[in-house]
Parts: structure tokens; sequence; C-alpha cells
């Protein structure tokens, strides 16, 4: 049994609510209270207290779990990027629709980073295309998974000639379910992110 492999298991087993906050802010390169409560749609003091809650929890599951088998969670974190680069491959080549159909739920959420919810995939695929006619890339910097969530960090890559066309870095935070995209928050950092 590796450490790695129990605390992984240790953070599986957290609330979505606890564990959204405890992967933002220990696993990825979104660890500002500010920048986690704009992520998750909640006030700061909601993001402090859910952390605390987490701690607890996790220290608790900890103890009782040392001696448990648990799944390898180097293979599940390798898994969620090689989606995220499958998925912005498939963008490249045009195929970004078929993707999104693949991956996400007929029904799912899209949250945009002003906080505007969509319910149509096609969406989705119109802003990714927009960004890509705009000569707009990603570049893949993290991903990390746990139960039912996803986050997916990446550089953005502005053409030469519109330098200021998108902020530096993105996050998509997925909800999953059955294996696809129930619901998917984007995030626009003012810096690019830099996973822990």
């Amino acid at each position: 049994m590796s450490l790695r492999d129990w605390t992984w298991h240790a953070v599986g087993e957290l609330s979505e609510p606890l564990r959204l906050v405890t992967l933002l802010r220990y696993f990825s390169g979104v660890s500002s209270y500010e920048e986690i409560a704009a992520l998750c749609g909640v006030p700061v003091g909601t993001v402090r207290s859910r952390l605390n809650q987490a701690r607890r929890k996790l220290a608790s599951a900890l103890r009782h779990t040392a001696d448990l088998a648990h799944d390898d969670s180097a293979a599940l974190h390798a898994s969620c990027r090689d989606r995220f680069e499958e998925v912005l491959a498939a963008a490249g080549r045009g195929e970004f629709e078929r993707a999104v159909r693949e991956y996400w739920w007929p029904d799912a959420d899209l949250i945009r980073p002003n906080g505007e919810r969509r319910a149509e995939r096609s969406y989705l695929v119109e802003v990714m295309e927009r960004d890509l006619a705009a000569g707009v890339r990603q570049r893949v910097i993290g991903a990390v998974a746990s139960r039912g969530v996803m986050v997916w960090e990446a550089a953005l890559i502005n053409p030469p000639d519109d330098p200021q066309h998108c902020p530096p870095a993105a996050v998509w935070l997925h909800s999953v379910r059955g294996g696809r995209t129930q619901r998917l928050r984007l995030f626009h950092a003012g810096r690019t992110v830099v996973p822990s």
C-alpha cells in the first residue's frame, strides 16, 4: 500500500463539496481561497469552513482506512490527464463536437466564468471553435481526479497578433457521473496556474 493511494482513498471518501475544495486547495494550481470561491461559486467563508471540515474528516478517514487496500491513484490521475489531452487534440483536429458527445451528458450543465449557466453542449463547442479560429490554443498543465470530480488546468496560448484575446489560463471543473461530465464550470485565471 502506498501513502499516496491511501491519501487519495481518504479524499475520495469526502462529500463532493469537501472533496472539491480539497482537490483545488492542495492538488491544483487554483489554491487561494478567493480563486476557489470563484470557481465553486460560493463565498470565501464557505471555502474556509469546507476546508476545515475536510481536514477533520480526512484525519478520521486516514485513521480508519490505514489497513485497507486502495486503488492506484496514479492511474486515475493519468487517465484524467489523458482524457484532457485527447479532448484538446480532438479540438485541434476539428473533432471537438465528437469528443463532447462522447464525454459529456446530453443535458450537461455549463457554467461560464461569469457565472452564466448554459444547458446546451453545443455552446461549449461553439466557444471552443471560436477560440480555435482566433488562433488560441490550450496546453495541459495539470489534471487531477477523485470520485465524481475532475480538475483540468490549461495554459491559454494566444496568437501573436492578439496577445490579450484570452486570460493566461483556464480551469475546467467537471462533476462526473457514470464516467461522463454532468456539470462543467469554467474559470479563467489571471495568471498561469501551476499545480503544486
